[in-house]
């Protein structure tokens, strides 16, 4: 009888095995296969709670072969709308990453301003505190 670890091992490469021969078969943007390879793993991983003694048969009988799943990716009926949903999501994120930086910009150019209030010159000669 296989124990616990051992079936989480065995269930986790079955799972690694399958998305990366989707992954290699998927027509697709970079922006797309990103989000269509989440959606992929948490439908995989809910698939794989139901069933912890799933082996990579019973995702290829549950979810059809890899090499054809990737290949029909963009032959889908809702690919337009799934590749508009991962370019929002994207530009969500570059969007985020901006703000962060123009954070940081204004917390570095406040300091300076403190600096030179506190003391006079903008770079100090002498420590602070």
């Amino acid at each position: 009888m296989a124990t616990k670890v051992q079936t989480k091992t065995k269930t986790d490469a079955a799972v690694r095995e399958y998305t990366e021969k989707v992954s290699e078969n998927l027509v697709c943007s970079k922006t797309a296969r990103a989000f269509f390879m989440r959606e992929l793993k948490t439908n995989l991983s809910g698939f794989i709670s139901e069933r912890e003694d799933a082996g990579y048969e019973d995702l290829v009988a549950e979810f059809g072969e890899p090499e054809i799943f990737g290949g029909e990716f963009a032959q889908r009926d809702d690919y337009a709308e799934l590749l508009k949903k991962a370019q929002r999501k994207a530009a969500f994120w570059k969007c985020v990453g901006v703000a962060l930086i123009l954070v940081t910009i204004a917390v570095v150019v406040l300091c300076i301003l403190y600096v030179h209030a506190v003391t006079g010159e903008y770079l100090p000669r002498r420590p602070i505190f």
